[in-house]
């Protein structure tokens, strides 16, 4: 290992994760994902020492533009790796083609205002990685000044057809993709095949997709994609120029993490044997979401925790976890004015923990603050402030188990004119969410010692659990589901248990509830009975 490499590992270990415990056995609550540093800093966002070694100054040598002059830095050097320093070009500058940094190295950039006209702007191709990008926060930009149109991404690590590379830090840089929708980047950072490596303390702007119903594409702030693991991403912000329209067929999405699927859901709709997941062990923390349509997503991924990220105003789903996704931690974050649902988790998800998260406002579309849909198991929601869902504060459908939900704060839910709960349990599938081949029902529900406070008015639930509904057509069972120990207020209906003709399996253990201003206590089957 040459002393290039033996630098990098050093510098890259103090972000290094270790793998998390794997839980066993059904009916058996995950433990706990465990994320640990070797090492700890002050911050997050502080750089350690840069490494002696050989240096090439950027400035100092000839080309034809200041990436020109870059990437004569990166030659000059030897294959063995060391240092570009490029903070010596300043102010406004342009790189007509694409800054390769084909060997380890550490480029260094200053307060330097880069027009990028290349796809990618920067490409990351050293064998095995050991390649770290550093700014200084808010003043090393790289802008799209051409308005040109790309679909690649402005920084490029793609060890797709190579060996895995690892030690990949990019760092205090500031990226603008475009400024307008058509004319723009359609990806930031990109990394594939990737793993022990970072990206953190960069602003993300102007990364889009046109607004519309035609499928161009998505686009993507930050995407982990294949074969990315025990990496991190932290205290980035990104923001899109427009909100858009919730029906966009264009999604833009600030931070998304996935692995190969063998179709879009990954055989939960056509039943084919899934893909396992390549992406795993990722920490996401710390980052600001502003508009787009998705904050932050997961498609297939094994083991990873978002904790302290602000997601806010997207026109659909603030975050989303979406096919076979195991093992995701989601705590202490701010969901914040989806277009639709908040935090919604889709299709065969399994050891989903989301705890003490503050999550509100969602308006359009679903309208739910937490939603569950299609098989998801395994699952404990616990410690969460809720509020202002426009119709479910927590919602779980279709197929689903082993699920947990204790301990939330939940207000003023439902604040359009339909009958909408604090929590509601919903067999399915109904045609709605029929797609998914594990079928309806639920199993093994525990709602308990929830405080559900609705001041609104109108005709809504603190807790429902609905056996069947109009678009159903088949009958789904109900079983093991306990509801107790919740203080509920302000509603019209306390516990209301729905049948619905549902002529499936039907245990639910309605234990003692405390209820305050509600006009119904539990009724079950339209049969009003005395509250308790």
């Amino acid at each position: 290992m040459n002393k290039w490499r033996v630098v990098a590992v050093v510098l890259l270990s103090l972000y290094v994760l270790t793998s998390p415990v794997e839980a066993q056995g059904r009916g058996r609550r995950s433990k706990r994902a465990r994320f640990q540093r070797t090492s700890t800093t002050t911050s997050l966002c502080t750089a350690g020492p840069v490494a002696q070694g050989e240096t090439r100054f950027a400035d100092r040598l000839p080309g034809a533009d200041a990436g020109a002059k870059i990437n004569a830095a990166v030659a000059a050097l030897p294959q063995a790796g060391g240092i570009v320093d490029a903070r010596g070009l300043r102010g406004a500058a342009s790189a007509a083609a694409t800054i390769t940094l084909d060997r380890p190295v550490v480029l260094l950039l200053g307060s330097l205002d880069l027009d990028v006209r290349a796809t990618p702007a920067i490409r990351i191709s050293s064998p095995g990685g050991n390649v770290e990008i550093r700014g200084v926060h808010g003043q090393s930009v790289l802008r799209n000044g051409s308005n040109m149109s790309s679909k690649s991404a402005m920084i490029l690590a793609d060890y797709g057809a190579t060996a895995q590379a690892s030690n990949i830090v990019i760092q205090d840089v500031t990226l603008i993709g475009g400024s307008s929708a058509a004319d723009s980047y359609k990806r930031g950072i990109v990394f594939r095949n990737v793993t022990t490596s970072a990206v953190r303390c960069n602003d993300i702007s102007g990364i889009e997709q046109p607004s519309g119903g035609v499928a161009v594409g998505d686009a993507i702030a930050i995407d982990f994609n294949d074969r990315v693991t025990n990496s991190q991403i932290e205290n980035n912000r990104i923001s899109f120029l427009a909100q858009g329209d919730f029906h966009d067929a264009n999604y833009r999405t600030g931070i998304e993490l996935e692995s190969p699927m063998v179709d879009g859901f990954n055989g939960q709709v056509s039943g084919a044997t899934p893909l396992p997941a390549t992406v795993s062990n990722i920490e996401v923390t710390g980052n600001t979401v502003l508009n787009g349509t998705h904050g932050m997503g997961t498609h297939n991924v094994s083991h990873a925790r978002f904790t302290r990220n602000t997601a806010i105003g997207q026109r659909h789903r603030n975050m989303i976890i979406y096919v076979t996704n195991d093992h995701i931690e989601i705590t202490g974050n701010v969901l914040r004015n989806a277009g639709s649902t908040n935090l919604i988790a889709d299709y065969g998800n399994s050891y989903l923990t989301i705890t003490g998260n503050t999550i509100d406002a969602a308006t359009d579309g679903m309208g739910n603050n937490i939603a569950l849909m299609m098989g998801n198991s395994h699952v404990v929601i616990r410690g969460n402030r809720l509020a202002g869902a426009n119709r479910h504060a927590i919602v779980v459908a279709n197929k689903g188990t082993d699920i947990s939900i204790t301990e939330n704060t939940i207000v003023g839910f439902s604040a359009g004119p339909t009958a909408y709960s604090g929590v509601a349990l919903i067999a399915g599938p109904g045609k709605a969410w029929g797609k998914v081949k594990s079928g309806g029902g639920l199993d093994s529900i525990n709602v308990t010692g929830n405080e559900i406070d609705n001041t609104l008015g109108g005709d809504r639930s603190g807790i429902t659990v609905l056996g069947r509904d109009g678009d159903d057509d088949s009958d789904t069972p109900v079983t093991n589901v306990t509801i107790g120990s919740n203080t509920i207020t302000g509603t019209t209906y306390g516990v209301h248990l729905r049948k619905g003709g549902n002529a499936g399996a039907w245990k639910v253990n309605t234990g003692e509830n405390t209820l305050r201003g509600v006009a119904k206590g539990r009724v079950a089957d339209d049969e009003e009975k005395s509250p308790r």
